[in-house]
């Protein structure tokens, strides 16, 4: 069902036929989500974010910003997630 509804989109068309001179940022973006989301899925399980989700975050995420400045509107929404919900300010305590 979702895959014909992905067929039935008219994004699709869109994404697949617009090159985007950004893929660089949005990859590195996209795998530093992922890093991200474990990490504070970890901070709100433990109490304590993983060292290892941490760096890769920061290390894609560095590599994003230097890819296209952009990105580090990104790193601001991370902060802003951290600081505005309750669970995951212990972020704040555990240096890397």
């Amino acid at each position: 069902m979702a895959v014909a509804a992905l067929f039935a989109s008219p994004l699709l068309f869109i994404f697949t036929t617009i090159v985007f001179n950004d893929h660089l940022m949005i990859a590195l973006l996209s795998l530093a989500t992922i890093f991200a989301h474990r990490s504070l899925c970890a901070v709100r399980k433990t109490g304590a974010p993983t060292r290892h989700d941490m760096l890769a975050t920061g290390l894609l995420l560095g590599l994003a910003i230097l890819a296209k400045y952009v990105a580090a509107l990104f790193a601001v929404a991370l902060v802003l997630v951290a600081v505005l919900r309750r669970e995951y300010r212990p972020i704040f305590r555990t240096p890397i």
